[in-house]
């Protein structure tokens, strides 16, 4: 009996440590921001929520499964139509152990405030807080005392006694992060770096009078996009967790075909991670108008003695989306093609001033420095969005006070597109219009549209196709 009693007290512990092998990170680590880094919240632009769902091999015909709920709501400041913030919110149920020996259910919600930096850039920081209750179910478990010797089997109607465990275990989680981001000229994310501390007060999760606290999680996030051709883009990134001494790294990248090279929000991607711990996940992801369809399967070589990964995991998740980011105030009507002509009564005062005349020492260094700034646009666009309106207040501004001064206001596009010579003209005229409806009389002002014929950086890249859909600004003077 000693023996037998022996052995039923190494397979609970061997049943108890093989739970807490389950791990609650999951593979599409973009996917899940509450499991990851709650900042990520805060670089969400879209109304989101889904289900998504993790069923990991065991062995021996054993699963742990993690079924998870989740949404996420973008907070915009109407008066700027800043995205200043974001929320977010999970509800989890994860089933681990042998026969579903462990269940750990609960829920979290998580804060994220942004911080603008200049030229696309962002700093957010975000807060969680969740609650948690891990229960073991001791009436699947079997001990010595129900041994019997005749049948050389358990007898489970027989008692276990294991009264001295405490079945339920409550964990309180307080999880912080911060992220820094590049964005685009349409606002889309194209580069990050965050890290965030999971756990870091160290609820105590034993079932036994002992104090085995949680050790405090770090985890590390990076991307950047290295190619983008408006149809196809590669997107490099990585993942590592640091959990006392034992850790997990994957590296792998994204490579996504865009359904629509003017709406870089929906595409088909197709991932790849190699984790360092001798596993190699494949995923797909579908991100439409309205939904998202994601789905990969971790093909583990071996079962490492770290964060969980398994010899067989598969993750498959489904949602709504819809799109709030910053709105574009459409104020000024959207000119149309029989009306981007350029004024008869202004054609003819198209001389460009060297920097040496005298009609420039009217301005001063400042001044003069403004209009050699450009005005950006997004890919196939001419709408004046809040940044540019602001940029263009001082043009007038500066106009206002330089009366003598005349300019001429240059639209430029890059390479693609099927109309970029109306394209052009209309950035030009948008420009034009904002400035008269300012104060500044419009023999003042000299819209044209170069389309793509002089480009100011590479159209082969992306960056360069970026700084080359522009408005520029030249002092004239009538011939």
């Amino acid at each position: 009996m000693y023996i037998k009693t022996i052995i039923s007290c190494c397979f609970i512990l061997g049943c108890l440590l093989e739970v807490k092998a389950q791990n609650l990170y999951f593979s599409q680590f973009h996917q899940t921001p509450l499991l990851t880094n709650p900042a990520m919240v805060g670089t969400e632009t879209s109304i989101k929520g889904g289900f998504f769902y993790k069923n990991q091999a065991v062995g021996g015909g054993q699963a742990f499964t993690t079924p998870l709920l989740y949404g996420f709501y973008p907070l915009i400041r109407k008066k700027d139509n800043k995205h200043w913030a974001g929320i977010g919110v999970q509800i989890l149920s994860d089933n681990a152990g042998i026969g579903g020996l462990m269940r750990t259910t609960g829920g979290s919600v998580a804060f994220a405030y942004n911080f603008d930096l200049p030229q696309s850039q962002k700093i957010t920081l975000g807060l969680q807080g969740g609650f948690y209750s891990r229960n073991i179910f001791l009436d699947k478990l079997n001990t010595g005392s129900q041994w019997n010797d005749i049948r050389r089997t358990f007898d489970g109607t027989l008692p276990n006694n294991l009264n001295t465990l405490n079945p339920n275990v409550n964990l309180p989680m307080v999880d912080a992060g911060i992220m820094w981001q590049m964005l685009d000229t349409n606002g889309i994310q194209r580069a990050y770096v965050g890290v965030s501390g999971k756990q870091l007060n160290q609820p105590n999760d034993a079932f036994t009078d002992i104090n085995n606290k949680i050790p405090i999680s770090l985890v590390f996030i990076a991307g950047a996009q290295v190619f983008n051709n408006q149809q196809i883009s590669i997107f490099p990134n990585i993942r590592h967790i640091q959990q006392g001494s034992i850790r997990q790294t994957n590296v792998g990248s994204a490579f996504r075909y865009y359904l629509n090279p003017e709406n870089q929000r929906n595409f088909i991607a197709f991932n790849g991670w190699y984790s360092l711990q001798n596993a190699f996940v494949a995923g797909v992801e579908l991100y439409h108008k309205d939904y998202f369809f994601n789905f990969s399967y971790d093909f583990s070589s071996t079962r490492p003695q770290n964060l969980g990964t398994s010899n067989g995991s598969a993750e498959i998740g489904i949602g709504y989306r819809k799109y709030i980011g910053k709105k574009r105030k459409k104020d000024t009507p959207p000119p149309k093609k029989d009306s981007i002509i350029v004024p008869n009564d202004i054609l003819d005062v198209s001389v460009c001033i060297p920097e040496d005349s005298t009609l420039n020492y009217a301005l001063t260094g400042e001044e003069f420095d403004l209009f050699k700034r450009s005005v950006l646009f997004s890919y196939n666009s001419y709408l004046l969005d809040e940044g540019t309106k602001a940029f263009l207040d001082k043009i007038a501004s500066t106009l206002i006070a330089k009366p003598e001064v005349m300019i001429e206001i240059s639209g430029h596009t890059c390479t693609l597109g099927k109309e970029n010579l109306f394209t052009s003209k209309a950035r030009a005229v948008m420009v034009y219009n904002y400035l008269i409806r300012k104060g500044i009389d419009k023999k003042r002002l000299v819209p044209r549209g170069w389309y793509d014929k002089k480009p100011i950086a590479n159209n082969q890249t992306e960056a360069g196709r970026v700084r080359n859909r522009r408005v520029e600004f030249r002092i004239v003077a009538p011939k």
